[in-house]
This record gives structure tokens, C-alpha cells and sequence, in this order.
């Protein structure tokens, strides 16, 4: 970044509502909730905000997450999802 860029940079704070465990993807919307994945053997962990650009399922929200934490398509998780506040 350079000074020239810092007039149109927009800053946006999300503030994360307290997670609430889900049964299935069907208890998920990434356009309404963020996710949380964690792998059950050890408790590692991925978290995605909600409403992201180009993410419209919670089968592709949940891949993304397990993605980022690297934890395997196969592994066992549990499934948390979580409202946000946005201020900007």
C-alpha cells in the first residue's frame, strides 16, 4: 500500500455473535451466518464471516472453512454457526 492509496481504502469491523453448534448444513446460511469448523481428533479450526462474495451454499462455506484449517473433506467435525454485526 502506498500513501496515495490510503483515501480510498474502506475499513469494516465485523463483530461475532456468540456460536451456536448446528446438526447439518441445513441449519446454515452463508448469506445470514458465518461458520465455524472444528476437527473433532483435535480441535483445530476454520472460521468464515458471512455473506462473502461467490459463496452461496453451505456445502461450499463448510469446504472453504476446512479448507482454510486444513482439515480433510473426510475428517470428522462439528459444526458451529455464528450472526455478525458490521460497522463501517
Amino acid at each position: 500500500m502506498t500513501p496515495d492509496e490510503v483515501p480510498s481504502l474502506r475499513i469494516e469491523v465485523s463483530v461475532l455473535g456468540e456460536p451456536e453448534p448446528v446438526d447439518s448444513l441445513s441449519d446454515l446460511d452463508p448469506a445470514r451466518f458465518g461458520v465455524i469448523v472444528v476437527r473433532q481428533r483435535d480441535g483445530r479450526r476454520g472460521l468464515l464471516l458471512p455473506n462473502i462474495e461467490g459463496i452461496e451454499t453451505p456445502a461450499l462455506q463448510v469446504a472453504l472453512a476446512r479448507r482454510k484449517a486444513t482439515i480433510g473433506a473426510d475428517e470428522p467435525i462439528r459444526l458451529f454457526r455464528f450472526s455478525t454485526e458490521k460497522y463501517d
